[in-house]
């Protein structure tokens, strides 16, 4: 069932944006929009209508009855804690978001009980050093997220992503790494760590120590991706994995629909990557059989089958400073990126 919002906002431009975003997804929210607080007051005391939130700013909700229904203020920040609060500065979907967790954190919007049959979770691996996977995988959740909502997943040993986006949102690290790990409540620190950065990606805190990024088990992995199937409404899943074959790589690319194997287009790609295929283990591995060869930096363009995608050589990725670039200004990458979530 919906929640029924009432929703009071003096700012017709910010109310009539929000609430089309809310009236968009009538499975979670009905609403009854009003502009003037008065009128808002009124219509709750004399239509006997019931309402589980009421949202709107916090001095609107102070001629509030508490028994009205729960009370969110629209302010600077989200806070799941008392007294409620949803940033009212951040992008709509965002907002949206916030509003949800808090919904659920309180018991009046229940979660999706299974999988999206829709998520797609693609792996970026490599066991050549330098060539370019973490880039490419990077590139293809910008590419992602303008088809729908996507999650980048940075689970190198030693992850750097500052070359391509600045980390954001208020939850550490450390919080949401202890969260993952005591299988708390997702909606209280898991769900909010999750937050869109300037590339419309959404991402989680990067470790600020290869230690505690090492923290992060296999088992763990699983856990957080149950918790982003079922409660993100995602559309994709992007895993930039570490080059070693441990624990937590072979639970992403088991968890994985694809998993792409990036090799630089030199000989010591063109080495790496018949090793790694033609190694007799490689059937074992639980990326055989939905693996997709990503050549990277190509020099011409192929016609043997060697990969099933190709990015051409590049120089603009050294040459910018937003990384959004290189894919509104080559088609070739942007065609690559699309490739590859379009398996």
């Amino acid at each position: 069932m919906p929640v029924k919002i009432l929703f009071c906002s003096q700012d017709r431009y910010f109310g009539d944006h929000l609430n089309l975003a809310l009236s968009e997804d009538p499975r979670s929210f009905q609403v009854l929009y009003f502009t003037d607080s008065q009128r808002a007051v009124d219509f709750l005391e004399r239509s006997g209508e019931e309402v589980q939130c009421i949202l709107g700013s916090p001095r609107f909700l102070r001629l509030m009855d508490l028994a009205d229904g729960l009370q969110i203020a629209l302010g600077e920040e989200t806070s799941l804690e008392a007294p409620l609060t949803v940033n009212m500065y951040q992008r709509r979907q965002d907002l949206v978001d916030d509003l949800k967790n808090i919904l659920r954190a309180n018991d009046l919007l229940a979660a999706a009980s299974v999988r999206h049959s829709s998520t797609k979770i693609l792996s970026f691996f490599s066991t050549q050093g330098g060539s370019g996977k973490t880039t490419l995988a990077y590139l293809t959740a910008i590419k992602a997220a303008e088809q729908g909502k996507t999650a980048y997943l940075n689970l190198e040993t030693a992850p750097c992503v500052e070359p391509l986006y600045t980390p954001c949102g208020t939850v550490g690290a450390e919080e949401y790494i202890c969260a993952v790990k005591d299988r708390e409540d997702p909606t209280r620190t898991i769900l909010p760590a999750l937050t869109r950065n300037s590339h419309g990606v959404f991402v989680l805190p990067i470790p600020g120590s290869i230690r505690d990024q090492q923290d992060i088990t296999g088992e763990d992995l699983g856990y957080l991706l149950e918790i982003l199937l079922r409660y993100g409404e995602l559309d994709y899943i992007i895993l930039d994995l570490s080059s070693t074959l441990g624990d937590l790589s072979l639970k992403a690319m088991e968890q994985s629909d694809r998993v792409a194997l990036v090799y630089g287009d030199d000989r010591m790609g063109d080495k790496k990557r018949q090793l790694f295929l033609q190694d007799p283990g490689f059937s074992a591995m639980p990326c055989a059989g939905k693996e997709l060869i990503v050549g990277n930096q190509c020099r011409q363009k192929y016609t043997d089958g060697r990969y099933n995608v190709s990015f051409p050589h590049s120089n603009t990725l050294t040459q910018v400073s937003d990384v959004r670039v290189v894919l509104q200004g080559n088609p070739d990458m942007e065609k690559g990126c699309a490739e590859l979530i379009n398996f």
